[in-house]
């Protein structure tokens, strides 16, 4: 839990978030929760030397021990979707309290056009869309930080080869394949992952080509990298298989949408979140952050070679490329 919330917490505009609801308490409990102890972490940053605690409430009926005893260690990816789960709900619900959601003239059209087959020329491509703007019950706020789209076109047999449809779906975390490669760079990681494949359509007996591509990408990047794997036996195992990747990321064009422009694929790495152990039901996270604000002691700047490690409330600069015998679990980006 200390990782996840280290790896997002320190991202200037999460913090910002979080910090701008401390006076929402009422509507947003645990995102106010999160607030305060940014405020209090930072506050007077010279001369204290003890780090305050997290004390997150219990809410939805959520169980004491996931969030946040420190008792039990939960898996980071279950924890990060339950904590963006409450996030959401909560900022969601005081979105609605400000304002009831208006359609905006593009939702409209997009309802009107799924509504009647609408298709439009893309290329050589007739693309049919069937998509919703923004979930319900999605929050906005978040989803402008955090929220990307997966397009998946399906292409039919040789006599519609030139009509293809379109799903779109939304992400805060983008799960990326590992399994392929003992040693592979992100960047290959993504491909494979959003490769074009094969799929059967039982339906109607019929074999259809499935390419996906990246539609919407989002200001903080999450990239969880799926180290547990399930063998012929049924056994889950951890994969210790090697991702390369350094401080910057363009994310390949090759599994993006057209739409997206050059400019819009560069990212920068904020925060690395590593498994240690080789069991799969146990183990330890820390998290390695790219900026020295972890540290409200160090008032030096980190340079481009060193990073900050936080091993729970134990925090200390390290080297950069100690990062590299780490299994890392979640990549966090921000866009340039």
């Amino acid at each position: 839990m200390n990782s996840i919330l280290q790896s997002l917490i320190f991202l200037p505009p999460m913090a910002q978030l979080m910090c701008a609801l401390i006076d929402h308490a009422e509507v947003c409990p645990f995102s106010s929760a999160i607030g305060k102890w940014c405020l209090q972490y930072w506050k007077d940053k010279q001369s204290r030397t003890v780090c305050p605690v997290l004390r997150l409430p219990n809410v939805g009926g959520t169980s004491n021990s996931f969030v946040g005893s420190g008792a039990t260690q939960e898996d980071a990816q279950e924890f990060l979707q339950y904590l963006l789960e409450q996030l959401n709900s909560e900022i969601h619900a005081l979105e609605l309290t400000f304002s009831k959601p208006v359609a905006s003239k593009g939702d409209v059209e997009q309802s009107e056009t799924h509504e009647k087959g609408w298709k439009t020329v893309k290329g050589k491509d007739k693309l049919k869309f069937n998509r919703q703007a923004l979930p319900v019950g999605r929050s906005v706020l978040l989803d402008n930080l955090l929220g990307g789209t997966l397009e998946s076109h399906i292409k039919g047999n040789a006599k519609k080869k030139d009509e293809v449809s379109v799903s779109v779906e939304h992400f805060y975390s983008l799960p990326i394949d590992i399994c392929f490669s003992m040693s592979c760079s992100i960047e290959e990681a993504l491909e494979w992952s959003y490769r074009k494949e094969k799929v059967v359509d039982d339906d109607h007996n019929k074999q259809l080509t499935k390419t996906t591509y990246l539609g919407k990408l989002p200001k903080i990047l999450c990239l969880h990298l799926r180290r547990w794997a399930v063998t012929a036996e049924g056994e889950l195992v951890k994969l210790d298989n090697t991702v390369r990747f350094g401080k910057t990321l363009v994310i390949p064009s090759s599994i993006c949408a057209k739409e997206v422009a050059a400019n819009q694929r560069s990212y920068r790495l904020s925060s690395v979140v590593a498994h240690r152990g080789a069991a799969t039901a146990k183990g330890h996270y820390v998290s390695f952050l790219t900026a020295n604000a972890a540290n409200p002691l160090i008032t030096s700047s980190v340079t481009e070679a060193e990073c900050v490690l936080c091993d729970d409330a134990r925090v200390s600069v390290v080297p950069f490329e100690s990062i590299r015998g780490e299994s890392s679990y979640f990549l966090l980006y921000h866009k340039i």
